[in-house]
């Protein structure tokens, strides 16, 4: 009975379209929606240096719409993302690569938590919604009216 149990639950699982969800393509997906999230928030933050993505925290990944085969037409992923971003020595109008820029030092250089929503389809990333909160990764007790300035007061898209 047990045997004929796993064997239903195995059958219907791959044969249902239920989605499977592979580990290096789940790690694309962050990877993308990262990219896309720290570019969308360069776009829209007040500094005049670019951002750069510090360190990564919680994510959840939900596929949404996988295609049966490989010749079908895509994959459609949500991604939940939660981030740090800090402050780079590039300035916006370079048009460099954050991710070939030092990042700044100084008593003043905070890490900022962000969060993002991006959906995935198909490969290609689009934020639904950016917004960082000032100040959430500081280690400083003070709250001086030097630090209380940021580049990022608490961007949304």
């Amino acid at each position: 009975m047990k045997l004929l149990h796993i064997l239903l639950v195995v059958t219907f699982s791959c044969c249902s379209g239920l989605p499977t969800f592979n580990p290096k393509s789940r790690q694309e997906v962050i990877t993308s929606a990262l990219e896309a999230s720290v570019d969308h928030l360069n776009s829209q933050s007040w500094g005049r240096y670019l951002l750069k993505l510090s360190r990564t925290g919680e994510t959840r990944v939900k596929p949404l719409l996988q295609a049966r085969n490989r010749k079908e037409a895509g994959e459609v992923y949500e991604a939940s993302l939660r981030f740090t971003v800090r402050e780079t020595t590039c300035n916006k109008n370079t048009g460099i690569d954050p991710s070939e820029c030092e990042f700044q030092t100084g008593p003043y250089m905070q890490e900022t938590l962000c969060e993002s929503e991006v959906l995935i389809s198909q490969g290609n990333p689009i934020v639904l919604e950016a917004h960082c909160k000032l100040g959430m990764t500081s280690s400083s007790e003070s709250h001086s009216s030097e630090e209380g300035y940021f580049y990022l007061q608490d961007i949304k898209t």
